[in-house]
């Protein structure tokens, strides 16, 4: 039982590396589109495009939008250093506690710095919202990675409290 748990924590600790990774490379973090126009904003850049017309620009980079920028990529590298702890505590160093300890941490840390980086952005963007803008791709993938993370937390939190079964 606690190989499987431990197989699974692994598994959603990489996958959770991934969302994170496309949660900051994807440019769409919002749009606004009727068939002629279409507007999107991300992390990085703000677009618009009509049939004859696509202009690309960079975001400015406000103190608030370093935030968000900010805290979602340290929430990134946490998860990149969840998921190494958690490998090495599935399937190299299964005696050593101070992993289990450190995949919980690093997992629940990714997990406050996704959510503040998220919910900076909302906050930023929250203006757009009102004049008929949908949060999408990389907003989505950032909020399920924040969940993912919490879970991944709690999953080596049993995992590391469970006995060692006979083999």
């Amino acid at each position: 039982m606690k190989q499987i748990i431990g197989f699974a924590g692994f598994g959603l600790a990489c996958l959770n590396s991934l969302f994170s990774i496309l949660a900051l490379a994807l440019k769409v973090w919002m749009e606004k589109g009727d068939g002629y126009e279409s507007r999107t904003y991300g992390l990085w850049k703000s677009c618009y495009e009509t049939p004859q017309v696509s202009k690309c620009d960079d975001i400015p980079p406000v103190a608030q939008v370093l935030v968000f920028r900010g805290f979602v990529a340290v929430g990134m590298v946490l998860m990149f250093g969840a998921a190494v702890t958690a490998g090495l505590r599935v399937f190299l160093m299964k005696d050593r506690r101070i992993l289990y300890l450190a995949t919980v941490g690093l997992s629940s840390a990714a997990g406050f710095c996704l959510l503040i980086g998220f919910a900076a952005y909302a906050s930023y963007s929250g203006d757009l919202i009102d004049i008929g803008f949908t949060y999408v791709g990389g907003f989505g993938l950032c909020v399920v990675a924040w969940l993912f993370s919490w879970i991944q937390a709690g999953i080596f939190f049993v995992h590391g409290r469970l006995p060692e079964s006979p083999a």
